[in-house]
């Protein structure tokens, strides 16, 4: 495996490496000319979300979400930009009221984009918007939550998560929740274990998988059909709840991840990688029963010819590294990539060219984006500092990203490779650039040391508003983990 670092982004330059301890008192502002970050101001900054290009990959539309500490109030509006004009095109596709929440937004076609929303309607459901009128059409109307949409044009199906009871459909379950919801009662049985995880209990009903056919003709989109559970003929203990998913090239199926149910559930991190019709034909087909570990971010090659994931091969071990595995879906074969890199990814995804993988690594305090060449296991680091998210290609050599700094909440930047292979970014969106120019952020210092059993540690260090180096501080010191981590 060759591995290389070609990266140039200087408007990412957050990350400094310095003399921690004895900082240069000139890089410290004027205090009484900059403006202290506070809590106040953080739950109120606007926060991005589900962002999505458009087919000729000329817009991205994306769900932003803002409070306000005065009326105690907050609201998700769709928001919408044309890549070509940058942020000075940026529109409100949706109105920002308080209460309202317009999310999950995908392109239907260059000008109509589905979201969901409740809008008057019973409960979160599926709506589309004109990018040229900007009209609302409602979709659906069920009675049932429904999240997570992901469109395919090859399919003419609209796929999304719903919670649902067992052999019941989206308007039955609202139903029975809400005939347990009028019992004189409130106790409840739990027949297995999860009972609870993290803050949320694992009542009967559970997310599941649904695919709906959807007719487009010029925009105006239609229902054609019942939504079909893609999980209901799962073999396996009933209650699949899939994560990732996605439609296959050709729009004939659609793939996902999800932990496998049973009696060791609660302590074993198993989790299924499967290959299902669109349509709910036919039962899903694992991909990945040779292993007993966690599987996750599951994605199909653009050509059709394989799918990719991230494994890990240790039963019930939440840090084991994830593998990186390529799945011939003819032959059925399956390929781990790059065995001897030592780091963990945590997203994987196809170019356009189906020749190489774009990884989201964890690379020192880094959330950074490399690129491997599938057939050579060239591994290219693509991005500088930052925690990088959201990955889009636009053209063969730019990709549309998200990036969030300790100086910066997420924003969309492009990522461009130039003509001497290094690559730089532009910053696209400015959404709260009139807020943060009025503070002062520390810059991120970095050292390392030794910890337990002689391993090296990286800390960072950010100083205080108003610090002054000739002065003397305690130090606030966080220690997070355990024994997996």
């Amino acid at each position: 495996m060759k591995f290389s670092f070609l990266f140039l982004l200087p408007s990412l330059a957050s990350t400094v490496l310095a003399d921690v301890f004895n900082p240069d008192p000139s890089s410290f502002p004027d205090w009484s000319k900059v403006s202290k970050f506070d809590p106040e101001i953080y739950v109120q900054l606007k926060r991005m979300s589900s962002p999505a290009l458009s087919p000729n990959r000329k817009n991205v539309v994306y769900s932003q979400y803002q409070y306000n500490i005065g009326d105690d109030a907050s609201g998700t509006n769709l928001r919408l930009v044309d890549l070509t004009k940058g942020f000075d095109s940026v529109m409100d596709l949706t109105d920002y009221i308080y209460k309202q929440g317009d999310s999950s937004p995908v392109w239907i076609d260059d000008s109509t984009i589905a979201f969901t929303a409740v809008r008057g309607s019973p409960a979160s459901n599926i709506f589309t918007i004109s990018t040229v009128d900007q009209k609302i059409t409602q979709l659906t109307n069920f009675t049932n939550d429904v999240s997570g949409l992901v469109y395919s044009k090859e399919a003419g199906r609209i796929a999304f998560i719903s919670k649902v009871y067992q052999g019941m459909g989206l308007d039955q379950s609202a139903d029975e929740r809400q005939r347990i919801a009028d019992l004189p009662s409130s106790g409840v049985v739990f027949h297995k274990l999860f009972v609870r995880h993290w803050d949320e209990w694992i009542y009967q009903d559970r997310n599941q998988l649904f695919t709906i056919p959807v007719s487009n003709n010029n925009g105006v989109v239609k229902t054609t059909g019942d939504p079909v559970n893609i999980v209901a003929s799962y073999t396996g203990e009933w209650g699949l709840e899939p994560d990732t998913y996605e439609f296959s090239p050709d729009g004939k199926n659609i793939l996902y991840s999800a932990k496998i149910e049973g009696r060791e559930e609660a302590w074993q991190t198993e989790a299924g990688v499967f290959w299902s019709p669109a349509d709910g034909s036919s039962a899903p087909v694992r991909l990945n029963s040779n292993f007993k570990g966690a599987a996750s971010s599951p994605a199909c090659s653009p050509d059709g010819s394989s799918i990719v994931w991230l494994q890990m091969a240790t039963p019930g071990y939440e840090s084991d590294q994830n593998q990186v595995i390529l799945y011939n879906i003819k032959s059925g074969s399956q390929t781990r990539l790059i065995p001897d890199f030592t780091r963990s990814p945590s997203s994987v995804s196809f170019s356009d060219d189906s020749a190489s993988l774009i990884l989201g690594i964890n690379y020192n305090i880094d959330e950074a984006l490399f690129k491997l060449d599938i057939s050579s296991g060239t591994l290219t680091r693509m991005s500088g500092n930052g925690s990088f998210g959201f990955v889009s290609q636009v053209s063969e050599d730019s990709y549309l990203v998200t990036v969030n700094t300790l100086q910066y909440p997420t924003s969309l930047f492009m990522i461009s490779c130039g003509s001497d292979q290094s690559y730089n970014t532009s910053q696209i969106t400015f959404e709260n650039k009139d807020v943060l120019d009025r503070l002062w952020f520390s810059p991120t210092y970095n050292f390392w040391f030794n910890g337990a059993l002689n391993d090296s540690v990286q800390a960072m260090v950010l100083y205080p508003y108003g610090f002054d180096p000739e002065c003397t501080y305690p130090v606030f010191y966080l220690i997070h983990g355990g024994p997996q981590s």
